[in-house]
C-alpha cells in the first residue's frame, strides 16, 4: 500500500512538471527545446549579444552618415 501511494505521488509530480513545461499557444519557435534553466539563460545571452551587435552596427552607421 505504501509503495502504491509513493508511486501515485511520483506520477502526480511528473504530470505536474510535464504540464509546467508544456508549450503555450503562441510560444515563439526559439523557445522550443529550452528545457533547463541553463538552456534559457544561454538563449537570453545569445539574444542580448545579437541586440548589442545590432546597436553597435546602427551607431557606427549613424556616425558614418554624419561624416
Amino acid at each position: 500500500a505504501k509503495l502504491t501511494e509513493e508511486k501515485k505521488s511520483a506520477d502526480d509530480r511528473v504530470a505536474e512538471l510535464e504540464a509546467a513545461m508544456a508549450p503555450i499557444s503562441g510560444e515563439p519557435e526559439e523557445a522550443f527545446g529550452l528545457v533547463t534553466r541553463e538552456d534559457l539563460v544561454g538563449k537570453i545571452k545569445e539574444i542580448a549579444d545579437d541586440c548589442l551587435a545590432a546597436g553597435k552596427f546602427g551607431w557606427k552607421n549613424t556616425i558614418a552618415q554624419l561624416k
